[in-house]
């Protein structure tokens, strides 16, 4: 083997290394982009889900102090809201429940 065919095959060693490193970081950037997606998406819905929270406690402190029942002229609407709301509320203290009975078999 002559100095040109030796220089030949280092380079495309090197090379060979070259390209399959930069597929490995290639693919991690692409790893980390659809993380933080999720990471957004996320926090996007621990948002919303603080919001809705905080919506059904003002509700149900409303509708635990009466002050709701001034803020309708529509009895029937009134009512509905406040049944919604109750609903919601119970439906979300289940799944708490559920959800803090799994953690405890763990």
């Amino acid at each position: 083997m002559n100095a040109n065919e030796l220089a030949d095959k280092s380079f495309m060693g090197l090379w060979d290394a070259y390209t399959s490193k930069k597929m490995e970081c290639e693919d991690l950037e692409e790893k980390l982009r659809q993380q933080q997606s999720e990471i957004d998406s996320l926090e996007g819905e621990i948002f919303v889900k603080d919001a809705i929270r905080r919506s059904y406690r003002e509700a149900l402190e409303q509708i635990a102090t009466g002050s709701i029942a001034g803020e309708s002229n529509n009895y029937k609407a009134t009512v509905y809201v406040m049944r919604q709301i109750a609903l919601d509320a119970l439906a979300i203290l289940r799944k708490a429940q559920g959800n803090e009975s799994i953690t405890r078999s763990i």
